[in-house]
């Protein structure tokens, strides 16, 4: 029997019973056991160079009490339902002055619903003590975000603005378990003009959230998630995304360790990504 943890809810700020509450949600984590057929889930700490296996994935008891749990749960919710809703995007090729495809999701239905769930993300992150977490660190701006998510307030386009990928498999072939990583968030600069924005990698999408008062460069701004007004998915190739870029080295340099513990077998090419 698990023993009860009491402490202060971090969202509510009341000394309360603490629910054992997943940072990323564990639907997240069951698609890649129904979907892609990994089992048991192995989730990569590429900073603290181990794997962990988990059938649920990974989960913090020191920050949210039942009812704040249930209530980021609705917005854990709406983000499951908007990805269920990808067969019906529209896809865009690429062009000769556009050259990355793209998807056009029209107008995302529970907006609202959908941003905060990003911002809870990026937030449940910042507060968690689990080593999987700790490259995040929002500073002050951890408040600001507290106060969005009690007022159910996503804010302005330029509070947390979120930008979401989509991984094409190279060549065309089948999305596979080498491709399906749940891997820890990491921190960006170089891509955003110096903006802090933190990256999260969940399977084949990838969230990118800024961390930031400085609006990101007018160049992301197509690709950022609008409220009332047409958004994009930015179809970015495997071979060519961030999330390849920062595991490639890492599992190169333990090839033998990936190869016999993890059962992959990891080919890399390293390109620019396409935005």
């Amino acid at each position: 029997m698990e023993k009860k943890v009491i402490g202060t809810c971090q969202l509510c700020l009341e000394e309360k019973q603490l629910q054992k509450s997943h940072i990323i949600p564990e639907y997240i984590y069951k698609r890649l056991q129904e979907d892609f057929h990994i089992e048991p889930l192995k989730v990569v700490h590429m900073d603290l160079d181990y794997f962990q296996r988990d059938r649920k994935g990974d989960w913090d008891n020191t920050i949210l009490c039942p009812t704040c749990d249930n209530k980021i749960g609705k917005y854990d919710e709406a983000f499951k339902l908007f990805i269920e809703t990808q067969p019906e995007w529209k896809y865009q090729p690429p062009t000769e002055t556009q050259p990355f495809g793209a998807y056009s999701v029209g107008t995302i239905e529970n907006f609202d619903k959908i941003k905060l769930f990003f911002i809870s993300l990026l937030w449940r992150a910042h507060l968690s003590i689990k080593p999987t977490w700790k490259a995040v660190d929002m500073g002050p701006l951890a408040s600001r975000a507290r106060d969005l998510i009690l007022a159910n307030n996503p804010g302005t386009d330029h509070d947390f603005s979120v930008m979401l990928n989509i991984l094409r498999p190279p060549k065309n072939e089948p999305l596979t378990k080498n491709h399906m990583l749940i891997i820890s968030p990491s921190k960006e600069k170089s891509y955003f003009d110096g903006i802090t924005t933190y990256v999260f990698y969940l399977t084949e999408f990838t969230a990118y959230i800024k961390c930031s008062n400085r609006p990101w460069p007018n160049r992301l701004h197509l690709s950022m998630l609008h409220e009332n007004k047409n958004s994009y998915i930015i179809e970015t190739p495997y071979e060519g995304s961030l999330s390849n870029r920062r595991f490639a080295g890492f599992a190169l340099q333990k090839k033998e360790f990936f190869s016999k513990k993890l059962g992959m077998d990891f080919k890399f090419t390293v390109q620019k990504t396409a935005w």
